[in-house]
């Protein structure tokens, strides 16, 4: 398990290649950092509620994403 932090490396596991795997898959701080910040945008609900319609409805024409914007942005 050679990814494994060295204050962990003494636990049993099962899977330890499969930890290691995982662990690699993780990549590396700054990266994380950057997923971080685009998933932060899905964070305001009036913003996710759009790409929800929109990734249901496919293409719209101006007018339709106005209504759908205008809904998405102010439920009420």
């Amino acid at each position: 398990m050679h990814l494994v932090p060295a204050d962990r490396a003494g636990q049993r596991t099962i899977d330890g290649h499969r930890v290691c795997d995982a662990i690699a898959a993780v990549g590396e701080p700054e990266r994380v950092r950057a997923w971080a910040d685009r998933f932060s945008l899905l964070s305001d609900p009036g913003r996710l509620s759009l790409l929800l319609a929109l990734h249901e409805a496919g293409r719209l024409v101006d007018g339709s994403i106005s209504a759908l914007l205008k809904h998405c942005v102010s439920p009420d």
